[in-house]
């Protein structure tokens, strides 16, 4: 991982989102990185979210991931 780099990843709960006609899981992601952005605008930290590749590789059963947030330097 790089300096500045945030890597945001999701574990898929087996049947967690059957309960729901949409992804919830997703939903929380979007939530969780709201925050994320709000606190560093908040600190005058400058970036934004990208995907990152190679990120995906060698995760647990059931984790993804899905996106990153990078400084700008």
């Amino acid at each position: 991982m790089k300096e500045g780099e945030f890597h945001f990843y999701e574990y898929k709960e087996p049947g967690y989102s059957d309960y729901f006609s949409y992804d919830i899981q997703r939903v929380d992601m979007g939530i969780a990185a709201a925050h994320f952005d709000f606190a560093v605008k908040e600190k005058g930290i400058k970036g934004s979210f990208k995907t990152v590749t190679g990120m995906e590789k060698d995760l647990p059963e059931n984790m993804n991931y899905v996106f990153s947030w990078v400084k700008e330097k």
